[in-house]
């Protein structure tokens, strides 16, 4: 087992936080379940580092210099290797301790929708040096490792796909309540219309789906774009049948999965869409687009049904076809289970983490 010192931003129950961080989290937990020495370094959140500590593994946060690079440095720490977890907030430390990684072996979690051949940020910069000094990197799939090997001129031999994860225990698989009114949830960053999750496609399939269905759709999430798609909202005249829930932290997302019928995520792009994990963990069907990993997360037609991107008409056709079908609706809920047991647990990404470490050590030896 290693000895690992991992490097996140924030802690997950801070609002400045995202998918990356609750992925660097979990995995922690994950592994020091299974035996591996987890030291997790993260800087200061609003609300301090209570009430979340990974399983077993040791949590420390305080100023980025302080708490991340210094001890980096100090030899006595005795770490076998240094696994950072992609963030805004953190890739200045991973420019930092690339500078030293001769002393340590260096892995780098990329959980980025995208890597661009061209920076187009210093956030983008940093993250392309750490990536390149890296001796691994960790990708949430197959999409994403093409992508990043392509813009960053790095072997794909150097890249472990490690997906993403869920628990099991925190989803329920129990039926949505019954009613007259069906209800449809979208969970994601409120990024602005014709941004990166889709959420003004779903608003436009929204009338057409009401000539069908009295649906409710309940929107999870905040961003800079949330007044721009209230407003989309009152232009298309649906208000009724629309509530923004504004942000919510993870810990208490499950209810909304238990209390819907169908999970939507029209994303442009995706790295592997954690929220598609959440769903069928919670047994229930979703509707995503076509693109990016999300063909690698849901099985069209058996867990869920894919849909071209940009496409209004085929959203709403498709949640159509499956709202007409409450039968189809189970069967897909219970394979979409089935499929998160057999791949997309913590323990799981854990084992895959785990035996990248250990070829990487392997090689060192």
């Amino acid at each position: 087992m290693a000895r690992v010192l991992m490097i996140g931003g924030y802690l997950p129950d801070d609002f400045r936080t995202g998918g990356g961080q609750l992925i660097g989290c979990k995995i922690a937990q994950a592994l020091a379940r299974q035996g591996h020495q987890i030291e997790y370094r993260a800087l200061p959140t609003s609300k301090g580092t209570q009430g979340y500590l990974p399983h077993a593994a040791h949590f420390r946060s305080g100023h980025i210099l302080q708490e991340i690079l210094q001890p980096i440095r100090q030899k006595e720490e005795g770490y076998d290797l240094v696994h950072l977890h992609e963030g805004d907030e953190t890739w200045g430390a991973s420019v930092g301790y690339s500078l030293f990684k001769k002393q340590r072996k260096l892995v780098v979690g990329f959980y980025a929708p995208e890597a661009h051949r061209i920076p187009k940020s210093v956030a983008e910069m940093a993250r392309r040096f750490a990536v390149r000094r890296a001796d691994r990197v960790f990708a949430l799939s197959q999409y994403s490792r093409q992508n990043i090997a392509s813009a960053y001129g790095i072997p794909p031999s150097k890249i472990d796909v490690i997906y993403g994860g869920v628990d099991l225990s925190f989803f329920s698989s129990t039926p949505p309540p019954e009613g007259s009114i069906r209800s449809l949830l979208f969970v994601g960053r409120l990024d602005g219309p014709g941004r990166q999750k889709g959420l003004d496609i779903l608003l436009e399939a929204l009338p057409r789906i009401l000539t069908r269905h009295p649906v409710r759709l309940h929107v999870v999430g905040t961003g800079l774009g949330e007044t721009s798609f209230k407003e989309q909202v009152g232009r298309l005249c649906v208000g009724d049948h629309v509530t923004f829930h504004g942000f919510v932290k993870h810990t208490d997302i499950s209810p909304y999965y238990r209390n819907t019928d169908l999970v939507v995520l029209p994303s442009r792009r995706e790295s592997f869409g954690l929220v598609l994990a959440e769903a069928m963990a919670s047994s229930r069907p979703v509707v995503a687009s076509n693109v990016g990993a999300i063909p690698e997360v849901v099985e069209d037609s058996i867990t869920g049904m894919l849909i071209p991107p940009d496409d209004p008409k085929a959203c709403a056709d498709a949640i159509i076809s499956l709202l007409d079908d409450p039968d189809r609706m189970r069967e897909m809920g219970r394979k979409g289970q089935e499929r998160v047991r057999a791949s997309f647990t913590w323990e799981k990404v854990a084992e895959r983490v785990s035996a990248g470490y250990k070829r990487l050590l392997e090689e060192s030896l």
